[in-house]
């Protein structure tokens, strides 16, 4: 339909910033995987696409960076971001080298929405609900030690 209205329209330029924005704040596992299946292409981290997905993301004016910051820092502090944190590490040093560009070139995208006060707000968020998660792993272990059989 939207074809025959506008010959040239294309699909892709419409759903692609969807998508960004989708991989970007998918809480699911399915959707972490995919991002993480975009962002690693034969076990090396690709810097173009983080920076094309955040890009195309942010064409939307109402795509907030800090939420999507937030449950990013959450997954990589999490248990189940252990292995996304060894190959970020190895992506900073690959090559003999440490990528200063390609981080400048990410916070160049985003400096713009990262005032400090929402920064910081958002990493404390990201902190406090890694706490209560860590702290609700504890509890069941903490039983034992009141167990009347001690």
């Amino acid at each position: 339909m939207a074809l025959t209205l506008d010959p040239n329209f294309k699909i892709v330029d419409v759903a692609y910033p969807y998508v960004a924005r989708r991989l970007l704040n998918g809480e699911s596992p399915q959707l972490r995987r995919r991002l993480l299946e975009l962002l690693f292409k034969d076990g090396k981290f690709q810097w173009h696409r983080l920076e094309n997905l955040i890009a195309i993301a942010r064409s939307d004016t109402n795509f907030d960076i800090l939420p999507t910051a937030q449950l990013g820092l959450q997954y990589l502090l999490s248990e189940e971001g252990q292995f996304l944190r060894k190959q970020l590490i190895l992506a900073l040093i690959e090559d003999d080298r440490l990528h200063t560009e390609e981080v400048q070139r990410l916070w160049e995208l985003i400096k713009d929405d990262v005032k400090p006060g929402r920064l910081f707000n958002a990493a404390w968020g990201a902190l406090a609900e890694l706490s209560v998660q860590r702290a609700a792993t504890l509890i069941p272990a903490m039983s034992l030690f009141s167990s009347p059989e001690l």
